[in-house]
Order: C-alpha cells, then sequence, then structure tokens
C-alpha cells in the first residue's frame, strides 16, 4: 500500500527519486511543496504565483524601507501568453475576498498581515518558486526566438 502511494506521487510529480540505485531514497519536488501550500491555503497555482511574487517584493521592500504593494503588471508580462490579464486581475481580486491581500489601487496589491506570517513560514519554497517564475519569462523570450536551423 505505502509503495503504491509513492508510485502515485512520483507519477503525479509530487516526488522523485534522488538515487536510482537506492530505490527507497525521494525528495519532494517544488511542484510537490507548492502543491502543499496551495492546499494549505486553499488557493490555486496562479494564486499561489501571485502571492509569490508579492512576497518577493514585500521582502526586498522591506529591506529598502520602501512603500509595501507589488503591481500585477509583472505578472502580465511574465504569463503572457499562458494566462489572460483578466484572469489575472480576477485571481488577484480573490485573493483580497480571502484576506491574504488588500487592494491599494488597480492592479496594486499588498500582502496583508497573516498572509505575511504566513508566506514567511514557506520561504525556501516561495524563493525557489520565485526562481522558477523568472525562468519562464526567460524560457518564453528563448522559445519566440526560435530554434536556429542548422
Amino acid at each position: 500500500m505505502c509503495y503504491d502511494n509513492i508510485k502515485n506521487l512520483l507519477k503525479r510529480g509530487y516526488l522523485c527519486r534522488t538515487n536510482k540505485d537506492r530505490p527507497a531514497q525521494y525528495r519532494i519536488t517544488l511542484y510537490g511543496r507548492c502543491k502543499v501550500i496551495t492546499e494549505l491555503l486553499g488557493i490555486d497555482f496562479l494564486k499561489l504565483c501571485i502571492l509569490t511574487e508579492a512576497h518577493i517584493a514585500h521582502k526586498s521592500q522591506l529591506e529598502n524601507s520602501c512603500a509595501f504593494s507589488y503591481t500585477l503588471h509583472s505578472m502580465f508580462e511574465i504569463f503572457s501568453g499562458i494566462y489572460e490579464r483578466e484572469t489575472i486581475q480576477r485571481q488577484a481580486k480573490t485573493l483580497c475576498r480571502m484576506n491574504l491581500a488588500d487592494s491599494v489601487r488597480p492592479n496594486v496589491i499588498q500582502l496583508s498581515g497573516g498572509a505575511i506570517r504566513t508566506m514567511s513560514e514557506f520561504d525556501d519554497t516561495l524563493q525557489d518558486l520565485h526562481r522558477w517564475i523568472v525562468g519562464v519569462l526567460h524560457l518564453a523570450d528563448v522559445l519566440s526566438l526560435g530554434t536556429p536551423d542548422p
């Protein structure tokens, strides 16, 4: 029964093998860690991405004594071609209704006090997710250039 659960988690991408020679060594993937956070917060992946980027911005603003806010324009750019602008806006409004963020003005949010504490608990995973999100934009740029012919 336990091995069936592990196989299922492997198949879904939540776990990966760390050493093919030793069958009992696995680690949770970034996807698996994100799945845990989305389940704990009751949100979907896009909302987690928005919260992650707001969390990263908040930490930077805290270090630099800036006003706390996050503009959704970065998300529009990063996920253009993947998500519609309206979808991202709708997700941000839902985060505000869930008291995870506050609307500052159109397309600008800030994390609520509770969300700041919650997101801090997952900082390592959110840092990894942020690197992945930034990588999406880079990959989109590379793909838009096309593959050169030999």
